[in-house]
């Protein structure tokens, strides 16, 4: 403030402030208050700093609780893994258990909590509406290979039944993971289903539509979280989808969509708001990454993204995520990491996953591979049509981006037209579509952002 610099004060004062109420859920003194206080302080920042923002209730609910948010029950049974020379089926099953836990979507035990005996019951066990399996490890001396088979409890099926040799992948992660994602795409698809109204199916139903980057999608998602808010106020991933949820429509939506959003501090108040009450679920720390990288903070944004990518390092989509994120961040070395482990994990690459990692690319400026992975990608989406214009830019092959406009011409202007993307103010869109942190790389692609602004939004789009 006595440099006369007020905008560095204020945001420098908000940003305390969040630091305050994450960790120690308090308000900043009025003596520290104060120093912002003068003549010229406008009434709308004063009432904004000296507004508490609501304390969310700790999410301490006991099982008995009405509260508490059933999940899948997987029982675990391990027979014969005592050996010495049986280390590397236990280590299979400690990465597999240990990444089934990091989901945070399931409830474990042992198998022997269920029955008396040292061995589960081979009648039916009746559980919740949710499910309730079997995941057992059995190891075979003569052929030193893992036996891995997942039942489901309510009627006896073998899900599958899989023998895993050790030898024939990369490592023991990569061998862990795609047992892990048959469980938790089994599980969690069978959620997915409307009929089933169990809270927790209920998020597994909002967070499918999240992926589908659509404003009828979001907005049936929204009306799944606020009725699960209504019921269960304490379960965290309902904030951080709907702060998620509006910042697409900060960015990628239509004006009339987004004047029933909400704006930014409100949507990173919501993130924070999903951290405080459970900081060890990956899907919080993105979002609160991602809220964080759009209100210009990205040392903590890149805190959020490390944060969420040692939560769940066997979920290919989190690791990816967590790699665009690092590399908006400006952390492009860990990104490249991250990027490369995911795309070892996952079974078969999402398109999705192709746009991501040409940010990555981007980011560490090869825009060659930039222009290429995101060529994989979906035709639907005019950010990865930037990120494409960008990279070619940069690489010097201006003809071949302005021949990629042409050519998609057609395509990209009905998706503007349909969403109105950045039809009222093109301006907004090229300050909002641009997440990269580092200068030098905000600058590169900030040239495929103006020859896409022109192509669509300026003159030719007038003719």
């Amino acid at each position: 403030m006595k440099l006369g610099q007020r905008e560095r004060a204020e945001q420098q004062y908000r940003a305390c402030e969040r630091e305050l109420r994450l960790h120690l859920d308090v308000e900043p003194e009025t003596e520290t208050r104060a120093l912002l206080d003068g003549e010229k302080r406008e009434d709308t920042q004063s009432s904004a700093a000296s507004k508490p923002s609501p304390t969310p209730r700790p999410n301490n609910a006991h099982s008995n609780s009405s509260d508490t948010i059933q999940l899948p029950e997987i029982a675990i049974y391990s027979s014969t893994l005592s050996g010495v020379e049986q280390n590397d089926a236990r280590d299979l099953k400690d990465e597999i258990v240990a990444g089934l836990s990091s989901f945070r979507s399931f409830d474990l035990y042992q198998a022997e909590y269920f029955d008396e005996d040292q061995a589960p019951s081979p009648t039916l066990f009746q559980g919740h509406e949710l499910g309730s399996y079997l995941l057992k490890f059995r190891y075979n001396e003569r052929n030193s290979k893992i036996a891995v088979q997942f039942e489901d409890r309510s009627d006896g099926r073998i899900v599958f039944n899989e023998i895993v040799d050790l030898k024939q992948w990369e490592s023991l992660q990569a061998a862990a993971s795609q047992t892990i994602s048959r469980i938790h795409l089994f599980s969690t698809g069978k959620l997915r289903n409307p009929k089933n109204s169990a809270a927790f199916a209920r998020w597994c139903q909002a967070e499918s539509l999240l992926w589908e980057f659509d404003p009828k999608a979001d907005r049936k998602a929204l009306q799944l979280l606020n009725d699960l808010e209504s019921r269960h106020d304490n379960f965290s991933m309902i904030f951080s989808a709907k702060a998620l949820i509006n910042m697409k429509q900060l960015i990628h939506y239509p004006i009339e969509d987004r004047e029933l959003g909400l704006a930014m501090d409100a949507i990173l108040s919501l993130s924070e708001r999903a951290v405080m009450l459970d900081p060890w679920q990956p899907f919080n720390q993105r979002a609160y990454g991602w809220a964080l990288i759009q209100s210009n903070m990205s040392d903590q944004a890149r805190r959020a993204f490390m944060h969420a990518g040692r939560l769940n390092s066997v979920d290919p989509a989190n690791l990816m995520s967590v790699a665009e994120g690092l590399a908006f961040s400006g952390d492009v070395e860990l990104a490249r990491q991250k990027a490369d482990m995911a795309m070892e994990l996952v079974t078969s690459v999402p398109r999705l996953f192709y746009e991501y990692y040409s940010n990555v690319f981007f980011a560490s400026e090869d825009y060659d591979a930039a222009a290429q992975f995101v060529e994989k990608a979906s035709y639907s989406s005019i950010s990865g049509l930037t990120t494409r214009i960008a990279a070619l830019l940069c690489a010097g092959k201006e003809e071949e981006a302005m021949t990629v406009l042409e050519r998609h011409a057609d395509n990209y202007s009905e998706i503007a037209t349909n969403t109105g993307l950045g039809q009222q103010d093109p301006e907004e869109w090229a300050k909002k579509v641009n997440f990269f942190q580092d200068p030098k790389t905000r600058a590169n692609y900030d040239r495929g952002v103006d020859l896409v602004k022109k192509y669509f939004f300026g003159e030719r789009a007038a003719t």
